[in-house]
């Protein structure tokens, strides 16, 4: 699905916050053993990459 129709309109529709892997690098070389789920290594990263992102991100989890 494209994801200007897709993904973008989601995430404006319910003003959600949306990270893209597309638009970060440090996640382009994540591994996907079988294209649906991480390898272990991967899912390490993106775990670390995304909590830090939300921690960045999230005014209510700052404040906590």
């Amino acid at each position: 699905m494209p994801r200007a129709r897709v993904w973008d309109a989601l995430i404006a529709r319910t003003h959600s916050l949306g990270l893209f892997f597309e638009d970060y690098p440090e996640l382009a070389d994540l591994d996907l053993p079988e294209w649906s789920h991480l390898s272990r290594a991967s899912a390490t990263r993106f775990t670390r990459f995304y909590v830090s992102r939300l921690l960045r991100d999230v005014a209510w989890l700052q404040r906590r």
